[in-house]
């Protein structure tokens, strides 16, 4: 069904409707907010920390992103009425019993990015709209059946009544997306131009489909290029609304642990910047989005970044037993999970060791370092990979810290001065450490590319011991290309070799593993 839509240039009253030169529309209010998702709570998260974690001359831009969300506890409190809560008269918001959200490691943080101020600009004198008009949106049950978007009825409701043009194009139309066979399908049933309108009725017949993604889905068209190159097809802000979906969010897994950073979620992610096979240069929507938020820019300006999100169950999940064994492997932005995983665990075993040295007896410190500390030697291996290592070894000193120089394998250099460290820093050292084996491959840096399976290859008898031996667990993420194939080949391989079995016996193997959950894959385009 189609949304009516009319407007009229008035003087906003908001200043979500101002124009601006910083890419994020700051007020939004709480229907708006609710808006995004009818099924999970939004919350609104501070930009507090935006570090680029690659080198600055490394094609590769990455990010380590933290959200704060102290405040937004204090203003659904707010929303609410405040007083008579159980923790009112708690002003530590870090306190556990306070704290503004709760995840598990491996979950995931859902995004809902808004689109640059300044392509919507230049969307709507395109369009021929004034950012301040105010639009009114409504079900249209009169419209043409065939004309109908099957989903515009639950995106009309999801939309606010009425609406600025710039809040509804910087907030809620995916208008950077790439459109679908369907819109082409109504742009020629707008086109006036004969030759436009045989075009896109030749782009959505059966014969048109390989021009159609040579022109749309391979160049990464968006609904804007192509209402600029069918200019005929002239549609109402009606079917607008109605065809162009909604802004969807983004996931990214969480890279840290809410025992360590109460109220925050952190997250890693790779800023997508790239050229289509014409040579034209394309950004990531979400991710050039919040590359762009520098919080030390908005403290000079008075301002805070505000970023909707929600959270969303991940695909890993620790086993309960502390004591099985886990292998992680994680190339690129694929570590994330596996470093809230760890830090997670590391905050355990900081809170066993601060327990033990506030007056654990003789006796029961065995029993205590048995259930602590052994609980986690020899049991976390992390593979992780990328191109260089002094270019983009994502979190180097965390895993540094984690590992301890004993235990990592990074091809890098080892000083050797962990004899000279002073013993209360070797103690130290010890309590910080959280894995047993760290192994990097940087497939720039030697003249024959080394790749994690290369790495998982090497300690094959670490990988059969955990996995043949001591009904262990192998979690992936990363890149769903290549990658994960690779990896699961090669640990099917070292089944076979470690287990001598046969290939079909291997296969079975790794089926058996699939269905316990004991291989476990996030991965993503």
């Amino acid at each position: 069904s189609s949304s009516s839509s009319s407007s009229s240039s008035t003087t906003p009253s908001s200043s979500s409707c101002s124009a601006s030169p910083l890419p994020l529309c700051r007020t939004l209010s709480s229907k708006q907010l609710q808006s995004f998702s009818n099924r999970k709570e939004i919350l609104l998260g501070e930009i507090i920390e935006n570090r680029r974690l690659t080198a600055a001359d490394h094609s590769q831009d990455v990010r380590h992103i933290v959200f704060d969300f102290a405040n937004d506890r204090r203003r659904r409190q707010q929303q609410k009425g405040g007083g008579g809560g159980r923790y009112d008269d708690l002003e530590d918001v870090s306190h556990p019993a306070v704290a503004a959200i709760s995840f598990e490691p491996g979950d995931v943080l859902d995004v809902y990015p808004q689109n640059h101020r300044g392509g919507v600009l230049k969307a709507l004198e395109q369009l021929g709209l004034d950012p301040n008009d105010m639009i009114s949106i409504a079900v249209n049950e009169e419209a043409p059946r065939f004309l109908r978007d099957f989903s515009a009825e639950g995106l009309s409701s999801t939309l606010p009544s009425l609406i600025s043009a710039i809040d509804l194009f910087t907030i809620y139309l995916d208008v950077f997306g790439t459109p679908g066979r369907y819109f082409f399908e109504v742009l020629a049933h707008f086109a006036s131009d004969e030759m436009q309108k045989e075009k896109l009725e030749e782009f959505v017949s059966a014969e048109g489909q390989l021009d159609l993604y040579v022109y749309n889905q391979r160049e990464k068209r968006t609904y804007l290029e192509v209402l600029q190159d069918f200019k005929s097809a002239e549609l109402p802000l009606s079917y607008l609304i109605s065809h162009i979906p909604r802004i969807k969010a983004r996931q990214f897994s969480i890279a840290s642990s809410c025992l360590k950073y109460p109220n925050q979620a952190h997250i890693c992610m790779a800023v997508v910047s790239y050229k289509t096979p014409f040579k034209r240069q394309k950004e990531g929507i979400c991710s050039s989005w919040l590359a762009s938020l520098d919080p030390k820019e908005g403290k000079e300006e008075g301002t805070k970044f505000l970023v909707p999100v929600s959270f969303s169950k991940g695909s890993f999940r620790m086993p309960a037993d502390l004591t099985k064994p886990v292998i992680m492997v994680g190339p690129g932005t694929g570590i994330a999970p596996f470093m809230s995983m760890c830090q997670q665990r590391q905050q355990h075993l900081l809170l066993h060791s601060k327990t033990r040295r506030n007056g654990v007896g003789s006796c029961d410190k065995e029993k205590g370092d048995a259930a602590g500390r052994g609980s986690s030697s020899n049991n976390i291996y992390v593979f992780f990979g990328n191109r260089y290592r002094k270019k983009d070894f994502l979190y180097e000193k965390e895993w540094n810290q984690m590992c301890g120089a004993h235990n990592r394998d990074d091809d890098g250099d080892d000083d050797g001065n962990k004899s000279q460290k002073k013993e209360v820093e070797v103690e130290e050292e010890e309590e910080q450490r959280t894995i047993s084996g760290f192994y990097a491959a940087f497939s720039r840096d030697t003249e024959k590319k080394v790749y994690v399976q290369h790495k998982l290859a090497e300690q094959k008898e670490i990988i059969w011991e955990v996995l043949g031996k001591r009904q262990g667990h192998f979690m992936l993420a990363g890149n769903a290309q290549k990658m994960p194939n690779d990896v699961r080949n090669q640990v099917r391989e070292i089944v076979r070799v470690m287990g001598k079995m046969t290939e079909k016996e291997a296969k079975l193997f790794m089926l058996r593993l699939d269905s316990k959950r004991r291989y476990v894959q996030e991965t993503w385009a």
